[in-house]
């Protein structure tokens, strides 16, 4: 979105969930889940009673989801429709017909009904701001390293076209987590992502000085893993006293002879009392920039693609937030050029402009877009292409006489 009214881009918003006390989750699957723990993580600052909605049978049987009750569809006809407001969690195929079947029961799209994508990025860091005058992002990421041993087709930091690796020092990632943690008060998931961050030789330093001078701004502090490097005893013990939850992503059906370093990793985490979570998808998105090419598209095309895209993403580096993390390792990879409009400077934050980093972090730029868009598939809003899981490529050869994506000897 460009922007128009620096500031003051939502106005329109701003009184959208004042007087209401009751919030509706449409449907208690995964999405719906997601902003139930949102709320029930952020109940301190969040004032609504919170139900879910659904017409499965069992879940009505059971009377509760999660620790919310369940009420069927038939029964939000008798709720008060002026204190309460609905949040869709369905996918979007379903999207049209649920809020179709809201609208002939008296509730109205963009009043007392939100898709949960808008509800998490945009109302709900508008409420922060405007009720506790206190910045709050649904999620952000950083990354230490962009070093990894495997070299995946599609890898969307876009490791493979990378022809050295950047890896910051203790003191620099200090540096901008001091700039970030100046200006913003919640973060609901920070994520320590890679390249891979288990072969970054100061994650237990980055998740101690996280842990003990940020923790309280931060309700889930996560560090990603392709689940193929085995963490150390003292790693482990690191994890667990700062409370960090490590995403296990499983690439076993991928990677021949996994299954045992993998498993040995999860026993060890576990052994040594570390939160996981075990991640395992069935195919990637592909953003596919070697096929992609709307370089031919005006200036408004782009806004609008770019809105549609939604990428919730962004990534904090060098005292900078991104406006979307792909573009951003896209930059890094060499595949776009740095636009300095594509990010935000933490170090120019004033009181007066801390509306603008709101707005920002909600997609608002100078123009609206960002140049990766030329050559971007789209998150999978937009985005239906999808590749195999964690293929392997081998490594090109360098000028410098290593590989591509390593640093040479």
């Amino acid at each position: 979105m460009k922007w128009a009214n620096k500031g003051n881009e939502f106005a329109r918003y701003r009184h959208a969930l004042d007087g209401r006390t009751n919030i509706y989750l449409y449907g208690a699957g995964i999405l719906g889940l997601e902003v139930a723990e949102i709320l029930e993580r952020c109940a301190a600052w969040l004032p609504w009673n919170a139900s879910f909605v659904d017409n499965d049978p069992e879940k009505l049987a059971a009377g509760r989801v999660a620790s919310l009750p369940v009420i069927a569809h038939a029964a939000l006809a008798r709720v008060d429709r002026r204190k309460s407001f609905v949040v869709v969690c369905g996918r979007e195929s379903n999207m049209v017909w649920m809020i179709e079947a809201l609208d002939v029961m008296g509730f109205e799209f963009g009043k007392n009904v939100f898709t949960h994508d808008f509800f998490a990025l945009k109302l709900l860091p508008l409420y922060f701001f405007r009720h506790h005058n206190m910045v709050y992002f649904s999620s952000l990421s950083t990354l230490p390293t962009t070093r990894c041993n495997l070299n995946c087709r599609g890898c969307l930091n876009f490791n493979p076209y990378l022809r050295t690796h950047a890896t910051y020092d203790i003191a620099a990632m200090r540096d901008s987590l001091d700039a970030l943690f100046g200006v913003v008060d919640l973060i609901f998931r920070f994520q320590i992502t890679g390249g891979e961050p288990f072969l970054y030789p100061g994650l237990g330093d980055l998740a101690n000085l996280i842990g003990e001078n940020y923790a309280e701004r931060i309700v889930k502090f996560e560090v990603v893993t392709n689940g193929t490097v085995l963490p150390t005893d003292e790693m482990c013990a690191t994890f667990k006293n700062n409370k960090v939850r490590v995403i296990l992503d499983d690439y076993r059906n991928s990677l021949e002879g996994h299954d045992g370093r993998y498993r040995e990793i999860l026993e060890r985490l576990l052994d040594r009392g570390v939160s996981v979570q075990e991640n395992r998808v069935d195919a990637w998105f592909d953003l596919a920039p070697e096929t992609t090419d709307h370089s031919a598209c005006r200036p408004e095309q782009l806004e609008t693609r770019f809105d549609r895209c939604g990428c919730p993403y962004a990534s904090l580096e060098n005292k900078r937030i991104s406006s979307c993390n792909y573009a951003w390792y896209a930059c890094k990879a060499g595949l776009v050029e740095y636009i300095p409009g594509e990010y935000f400077d933490l170090t120019g934050v004033t009181d007066e402009s801390r509306a603008e980093l709101v707005e920002f972090r909600m997609g608002f730029s100078e123009k609206g877009y960002v140049e990766f868009c030329k050559r971007c598939a789209g998150y999978r809003r937009i985005n239906h292409g999808v590749i195999d899981v964690a293929v392997q490529m081998p490594r090109k050869r360098n000028e410098h006489g290593g590989e591509e994506g390593k640093p040479p000897r």
